[in-house]
């Protein structure tokens, strides 16, 4: 084992613990939690196994391993950039939503001076005078 796989590994597999613990103490929920546990551990194997990234590779006609890899990580990192845009957008329009209902809720109506005696009410201009 080269030193590479004997830091990265065990963190890659803490992190997959962390994700079940957090499943069981119910702080994420179970498919997501699963989920990533699964990627920690995918990881993990890929880090202790690198002739399976090969493998693959090969299966899907690229030629390296460490191409797929970072094939992978690329369309993996469009999919968590789209997500959170998609996710930003919704609480924009749910934050926009609300503070129109809340503005309108809080809304006084326009006070109307009362009139005075004597004046017409008709809108007049400035009097010009001598």
């Amino acid at each position: 084992m080269t030193l590479f796989q004997w830091v990265v590994a065990p963190l890659l597999t803490a992190s997959a613990v962390v994700c079940l613990l957090r499943v069981r103490r119910g702080t994420l929920p179970r498919f997501g939690g699963l989920a990533w546990a699964a990627v920690w551990l995918g990881g993990t194997l890929l880090v202790l196994r690198p002739e399976v990234t090969t493998s693959l590779s090969s299966f899907f006609g690229i030629g390296r391993g460490a191409d797929f890899v970072f094939y992978l990580s690329l369309v993996g990192g469009l999919y968590a950039l789209l997500s959170l845009y998609r996710r930003m957008r919704h609480l924009e329009t749910a934050l926009t939503e609300l503070s129109r209902e809340q503005a309108l809720r809080d809304a006084t109506p326009p006070s109307v001076p009362e009139p005075t005696a004597g004046a017409s009410p008709a809108v007049r201009g400035p009097e010009r005078g001598a």
